[in-house]
């Protein structure tokens, strides 16, 4: 014997009408914010503000955030041109008789000359012990010796 629940396929006698379970649609009404009997009708923009968490507003908002981030990336790229530039400068008024890292002149200054082996570049002894790289060629030093000129 069939279950009692699907024998009917008759609409349900006893409950309310679908429409009865619809809740009314809530519009914005009409503001009158004037004496003058001038009516504010809402628009389409006051709903798009209302809503503020709308894709559209997210987008915009990440958009206004990438373009205040791009500006920063782009006034300090124009700052490290700027330094290369002050830097090409320098290394063409360069003394050869100067170290490459500190621009002191050798045997002056306090500065003592030294190589650094094996490419066998001058720097001066106090930057050679310090750096990891040689500053012309970038390889790595096994070893820094200081030269003594007669």
């Amino acid at each position: 014997m069939p279950d009692a629940h699907y024998e009917s396929h008759e609409p349900y006698i006893n409950e309310p009408p679908f429409e009865e379970h619809l809740e009314p649609i809530e519009t914005p009404s009409m503001r009158s914010n004037s004496t003058d009997g001038y009516v504010d009708f809402p628009t389409m923009e006051s709903s798009i503000q209302e809503d503020e968490e709308s894709p559209v507003t997210r987008m915009r908002h990440t958009v206004n955030q990438l373009k205040i981030e791009n500006k920063a990336l782009e006034q300090e790229l124009a700052h490290v041109k700027e330094l290369l530039k002050q830097k090409d400068a320098l290394l063409k008024t360069r003394n050869p008789s100067s170290c490459p890292v500190c621009f002191l002149q050798f045997n002056k200054d306090d500065c003592k000359e030294a190589t650094v082996v094996p490419c066998g570049h001058v720097i001066c002894f106090e930057c050679g012990r310090k750096v990891k790289s040689c500053p012309t060629c970038r390889s790595k030093p096994v070893k820094v010796i200081r030269i003594f000129r007669s």
